[in-house]
């Protein structure tokens, strides 16, 4: 080990940059494993050392010096993402601290050998970051919108008898969300993840790869098009559910699959049509013919035959990051790891295992679907459901849905339960696909208190669906929150107060608690509802809320 050191100095920053992202970065992964959507990382962190230790092994030895400006570059925001992520305890900014390192060594590495498309192994990193403010889950909404149209057509054209209203499937005797045939391990993100492994181990250029990608999206459509089409063939004609259990599994793992036969086929069939056209041994001076090899030339990684012959009297380059610039990370990077060792790891963990402040009832033991009556009697209830989702789910852990009916259209009124501070619902409908068009805020005077509630509509401009939803928060204390005038704002603000700093989380105990519960009403319509409808189904949802409301009051009075 000394040895190694002792010819590889750079090691040692490398240690410490571990040592500075350990903690933070294992918290990051568990929570992606706390997701079923991103549990594919492991197998990706799997491939990405076995091409990084194979493409090593074989690389020949480079002959260009080191670009130290490269490093400084990336370690500059490295520093700045993992001094703000120690601080504030968030894991994702030191995983992508750490990616932002791995590029600087990559710079190191490609001194040292000349590997095969080291840049597309360090892009297989960001796979591992989740993009910011949902942007991944408005993509797969976007996907599952088009998914369920296209669903829908070709049941309709074999037959099946079915219901569509927005993202939601109605069989006779069965009704489903397409989130629930389109979720699972099995995903829209897995399915990019394997399209990028495919382009990075066969080195595909730059316009090969981003084609490549592109294709990965239609085939994720197809295969989430085909299973659902399995699920409902599989309940109409023989009775079984293949939305739940190892038959949920099973369907998605065969899909995924034929999916993947499909991209590496769209992969064949690209190395074909973009190809290099061959100039003989003069050239040509065709500038279409030499336009298009430049063009998809770009970001050629594939290693030639005279990359592997060595040269007499070859020049040795500088492979040594500068002194001043060793010192300088080294002083950074071990101020990190003290940072983290000493101060904040032991308040850190205090506040993990701290006691979070529940509320004292359970709302699914009070509610059944008698519980709630229509206002108005042309409504009736329809259908009542229970569901419960990962604790970290945007739309809360527990739901308890009516949905109500009045011969012409449908609303799914719903109880969400617990958050610990204001849940924006317009966010979680923009990342199912929902485009927002109106956010108000509607004051109302109640013996609960002053409500505020947020009134919005939405629309899918593609299927031409319109959808309205007010929705309220409320502690079990009683306590009415107001809504917030701007999310990200908010969000930003409170994300990166003084009070979420590890530092002082001892001193606001309010922080974990855990006892704010959401009603809302979604209507989703071919037309703009106003007018009448619009009052009809306001008044509705009040008269669905203040019951929901006294009844959680009473029986927490009765706890007591």
């Amino acid at each position: 080990m000394k040895a190694a050191l002792r010819r590889h100095p750079d090691l040692i920053l490398l240690i410490l940059l571990g040592l500075a992202t350990a903690p933070l970065v294992f918290r990051y992964f568990g929570r992606l494993w706390g997701e079923e959507q991103y549990q594919y990382f492991p197998v990706l962190l799997g491939v990405m050392a076995y091409l990084g230790w194979s493409r090593w092994q074989e690389a020949p030895m480079a002959t260009r010096p080191l670009r130290w400006p490269w490093v400084v570059l990336l370690a500059t925001p490295m520093i700045l993402l993992l001094v703000i992520a120690i601080l504030y305890q968030v894991p994702v900014l030191a995983a992508l601290g750490l990616t932002l390192g791995l590029g600087g060594v990559a710079v190191c590495v490609a001194s040292e050998r000349k590997v095969e498309n080291l840049v597309g192994l360090w892009v297989l990193c960001w796979l591992l970051i989740r993009p910011p403010w949902g942007y991944d889950e408005k993509l797969m909404g976007w996907l599952q919108g088009i998914t369920t149209s296209v669903a829908s057509r070709l049941l309709d054209l074999f037959g099946s008898m079915h219901l569509t209203e927005g993202n939601v499937l109605t069989y006779p005797g069965k009704t489903f969300f397409v989130d629930e045939a389109c979720s699972g391990i099995i995903s829209l993100r897995t399915m990019l993840a394997a399209t990028v492994v495919i382009a990075v181990y066969r080195n595909r250029p730059l316009m090969h790869a981003l084609i490549l990608v592109a294709a990965g999206l239609f085939w994720a459509g197809v295969m989430n098009v085909i299973r659902i089409g399995v699920i409902a063939v599989a309940y109409l004609k023989f009775g079984i559910d293949l939305t739940e259990g190892w038959p949920h599994d099973l369907t998605g793992v065969l899909v995924f699959l034929l999916a993947v036969g499909g991209v590496m086929s769209t992969d064949a069939y690209l190395e074909f049509f973009l190809g290099f056209i061959r100039t003989g041994v003069y050239g040509t001076r065709n500038w279409l013919v030499n336009g298009w090899n430049r063009l998809i030339g770009i970001g050629q990684v594939r290693l030639q035959a005279g990359d592997f012959e060595v040269k007499e009297k070859q020049p040795v380059a500088k492979r040594r990051l500068p002194l001043k610039v060793r010192w300088g990370l080294g002083v950074m990077l071990g101020g990190l790891v003290l940072l983290q060792s000493f101060a904040f790891l032991p308040m850190a963990s205090r506040a993990e295992n701290a006691p979070v402040n529940r509320a004292a009832v359970e709302p699914s033991e009070m509610f059944a679907m008698e519980t709630i009556q229509p206002k108005n009697p042309k409504w009736k209830v329809v259908d009542f459901d229970q569901k419960a989702r990962n604790s970290r789910s945007v739309w809360g852990e527990n739901s308890l849905v009516w949905t109500y009916g009045d011969g012409e259209i449908r609303a799914t009124f719903s109880l969400d339960y617990f958050f610990r501070k204001w849940h924006e619902l317009t966010v979680c409908y923009r990342s199912s696909g929902w485009q927002l068009d109106e956010r108000v805020i509607l004051s109302d005077e109640d013996e609960g208190g002053k409500w505020a509630t947020v009134r919005a509509r939405c629309s899918r401009p593609a299927s031409r669906e319109q959808g309205l939803f007010f929705f309220d928060l409320f502690r079990t204390s009683g306590a009415v929150l107001d809504p917030v005038e701007s999310v990200m704002a908010a969000d930003w603000k409170e994300r990166f107060s003084l009070r979420n700093m590890n530092l002082f989380k001892g001193a606001f105990v309010d922080t974990r608690a855990l006892d704010v519960c959401q009603v809302q009403v979604f209507v989703v319509s071919d037309v703009k509802l106003t007018g009448a409808r619009l009052k009809d189904i306001h008044e509705e949802y009040e008269h669905f809320r203040d019951q929901i409301y006294k009844r959680l009051m009473g029986g927490l009075a009765h706890h007591d």
